[in-house]
């Protein structure tokens, strides 16, 4: 038997990107198939190097060369597998415009770590306001203005619940740390009253 084997065929598990062939996942893991019985399969990272152990895909691109051995010693030709893995979730911090007590509508910044999908105004949850639209500046930063509720001085909560926005590869976002603004809305109320007016000795005095 002189015949070399057909190359092993290797493909990604999981291509959890936007695209189902785009090579990006959050997983890593890859399958091995087409080998034949008792055939010595090994694994390689630049062509040269060959062994039994199969690579652990690692963080960013990835290139793993596989092929098999037949019990004749007949060697076949290397298949590749060419992917990214991005397994990294996304951060997201909560700023606002107003550094002081709020009296009024409060502009919140969410800036993402990197570009998100699917992030949309139901994912933020308000506690002593009320939610207006939520504006897209870019795939990494939105805007929304939130209203404190009237006559009151408890503070106004923001949250980003975890994995709410997907990165381009499917990771969910990391929970953000709460945005708590305090508030002063009450209305002062009272009447003035204008009490009588004592002259006198070059002196006039109004008593309240």
């Amino acid at each position: 038997d002189s015949t070399n084997p057909a190359a092993p065929v290797i493909s990604l598990d999981t291509d959890s990107g936007s695209s189902a062939s785009d090579a990006l996942s959050n997983v890593g893991n890859y399958t091995i198939s087409g080998t034949e019985a008792d055939a010595l399969v090994e694994y390689s990272l630049d062509g040269i190097a060959w062994s039994t152990d199969k690579p652990t895909a690692g963080e960013g691109s990835n290139s793993i060369l596989v092929r098999q051995t037949d019990v004749a010693g007949n060697v076949s030709e290397a298949e590749s597998l060419n992917f990214t893995l991005d397994s990294t979730q996304p951060n997201v911090t909560i700023t606002d415009d107003t550094p002081d007590a709020a009296n009024g509508a409060v502009t919140y910044t969410f800036t993402f770590s990197e570009a998100v999908i699917d992030f949309n105004v139901g994912d933020i949850s308000v506690t002593g306001g009320t939610k207006g639209d939520l504006t897209t500046i870019n795939a990494t930063q939105y805007t929304l203005v939130v209203t404190p509720e009237k006559n009151s001085i408890a503070d106004m909560t923001v949250d980003v619940a975890e994995s709410v926005a997907l990165d381009i590869a499917g990771n969910g976002n990391v929970a953000a740390i709460q945005s708590v603004q305090s508030i002063e809305t009450m209305e002062v109320s009272g009447e003035f009253v204008a009490g009588p007016t004592i002259e006198g000795h070059g002196l006039t005095v109004t008593a309240y």
